[in-house]
């Protein structure tokens, strides 16, 4: 198959899709906004209109409304089976507006969630345009595709096609020791916040429980994932983790871990005694998946979008803004090791039917096979 793709290479779900395509013997391009990232083996690239986003980051936005025309332009010469696009906001817009079929769209979760914005303007027709002109719809959870299907042409195919993990590179076989040593962890249990500090993420209800975990459990660490690569609003957000940690004496009980390259995420989760994750909002976090695949315990907060799979044998869950109920959470975990070991069982279980990368792509490739 010929197929061509509009998304972030950036993105290592992004990247880790094209990769699976591209050994699997496929001719994959991909379409791209960018100027600067990490190729990607195999995968033939090709710049939108690279000479004038300069001029658009600052303020000529209208040279945007190019956008659609030149993605039409690159795609009739690439003549692909498919064109995909990665994330309704913004990329689907753009391939829905090229009017290039068959047409297929994948949603992650905030593209599609109205309580992270996905329908503010422009999204609030833009995307509703979007869904009505694809010919194939997939979503990383049911209840996400469910959104999406109050949009969709009656005979438009939508599938759960999960982003999933590679169980070859996440298992409970992970050394975590260097990452242990590092941050000087050892003899400490260790609670891991794996999702960037950003206000979507509600990071400051975990700095709220801190006090009540170390009262029970004075010698606990926090590790929180300082990624400083984010927007305005999340670098002033970041400030005012940091001063809060701070202004509660608990910079002690800290260790900030920045970029961590994708190879040692494994690793890295298996630092840890418990995850925590407790969003505003969220559709299906890869990083849950990943680990509860390197047998991690984890908490979540209370979601519709995580019904599907998480039950009380896979992870305890909390209202996203109670940090009281969070600490009692982590305290649990912490002391019950029974609890801890049958979560991890369970976690096991559930990625190897729901949440295997392999397996879910291989579902994909059925579905290009019956759109062409």
């Amino acid at each position: 198959m010929r197929l061509c793709y509009l998304a972030n290479p950036q993105s290592i779900h992004t990247r880790r899709w094209l990769e699976y395509f591209v050994r699997q013997g496929h001719e994959v391009h991909l379409l791209t906004f960018y100027t600067v990232f990490s190729p990607i083996e195999g995968v033939k690239t090709h710049a939108i209109f690279p000479s004038i986003m300069d001029r658009i980051q600052r303020g000529r936005g209208w040279l945007a409304l190019l956008f659609p025309w030149r993605i039409r332009k690159l795609v009739q010469v690439i003549e692909p089976d498919v064109f995909h696009a990665h994330y309704i906001s913004f990329y689907g817009w753009m391939a829905a507006l090229s009017g290039f079929h068959p047409l297929a769209l994948t949603i992650w979760g905030g593209d599609i969630l109205a309580d992270q914005g996905a329908f503010r303007f422009p999204g609030n027709w833009l995307t509703p345009f979007s869904l009505k002109r694809a010919d194939l719809i997939t979503a990383v959870s049911q209840p996400l595709l469910a959104i999406a299907r109050q949009y969709v042409r009656p005979a438009t195919a939508g599938h759960v096609i999960r982003l999933g993990v590679d169980l070859n590179d996440f298992n409970s076989s992970s050394d975590a020791q260097e990452w242990r040593a590092r941050l000087d962890l050892d003899g400490h249990p260790v609670i891991l916040s794996p999702r960037v500090i950003n206000p979507i993420y509600n990071i400051h209800t975990i700095v709220n429980s801190m006090p009540y975990v170390l009262e029970q459990i004075p010698n606990a660490l926090f590790v929180f994932k300082d990624n400083t690569a984010i927007g305005q609003e999340g670098q002033a957000y970041r400030l005012q983790i940091r001063k809060m940690i701070t202004d509660m004496k608990l910079d002690n009980a800290v260790r900030y871990v920045g970029e961590v390259p994708y190879p040692e995420m494994a690793a890295f989760y298996r630092l840890a005694d418990v995850v925590v994750s407790v969003p505003l909002s969220d559709g299906l976090p890869v990083t849950v998946l990943e680990a509860m695949a390197c047998g991690v315990p984890v908490i979540l907060s209370k979601l519709p979008q995580l019904e599907e799979l998480i039950t009380a044998d896979n992870a305890l869950t909390v209202p996203a803004q109670d940090p009281q109920q969070l600490a009692s959470a982590i305290i649990r975990l912490l002391n019950d090791q029974e609890l801890r070991q049958k979560m991890i069982t369970a976690n096991l279980a559930l990625i190897r039917a729901h949440g295997d990368f392999d397996a879910e792509m291989k579902k994909m490739g059925k579905l290009y096979e019956e759109l062409i």
